[in-house]
């Protein structure tokens, strides 16, 4: 058993030793045991961290990252970094999604998040976090597949904006854009007790 779980002093560069070989089935048992597990949790319970299957899968998460930083399997830099990253993105995605939803409570109705997987949705971080444009993938990922309900939110749009009278030095006045019951955009000025409607 020790000559399957101690490293050996010398490294053939080859990824044959005992060891090596034992570590690959352990990294791809943990990996598949992750993957499976993930591909059956829908992404909003990964926001609640007393359930025992998040749990499960965060642990996994570790224990592949665990796995691949001793295993000869994974020798590139930027491979091992990418591991990494992604692990560290993982791990915190239960606190960063629920300060998300928390600002943008719509998000918790669309479908292109109330119908995909845990898997589905971290394959499309690490592949962004892979491309290395973003330091933070999640909500670009979120933006990405989501775009079209977005879009939909932004065409049906109700805002209501004012300046906050500390800060500029101008008359009172108050913004809203709404559509009226023919479906036309309104934007209404409302200025002290005057009201100009555009």
């Amino acid at each position: 058993m020790e000559l399957y779980t101690t490293r050996p002093v010398v490294d053939d560069g080859f990824c044959a030793s005992p060891n090596d070989k034992f570590n690959k089935m352990q990294c791809e048992y943990f990996i598949g045991e992750f993957n499976s597990k993930t591909l059956k949790i829908p992404l909003f319970s990964i926001t609640n961290r007393s359930s025992a299957e998040v749990e499960e899968v965060l642990k996994l998460n570790e224990q592949c990252q665990n796995c691949l930083d001793n295993s000869c399997l994974v020798r590139r830099v930027e491979e091992k970094n990418n591991n990494k990253i992604f692990t560290d993105t993982f791990q915190a995605s239960p606190t960063t999604l629920t300060k998300i939803f928390k600002l943008r409570p719509r998000l918790l109705e669309y479908s292109c998040l109330t119908k995909i997987t845990i898997y589905d949705f971290f394959s499309e971080v690490s592949f962004c976090s892979n491309l290395g444009d973003k330091e933070d993938c999640i909500m670009p990922t979120i933006t990405m597949l989501c775009q079209e309900e977005i879009l939909a939110d932004f065409e049906n749009l109700e805002v209501s904006v004012g300046p906050r009278k500390e800060v500029y030095n101008t008359p009172e006045f108050e913004f809203a854009m709404f559509r009226d019951n023919k479906k036309k955009r309104r934007f209404v000025f409302t200025m002290k007790d005057d009201r100009l409607l555009v």
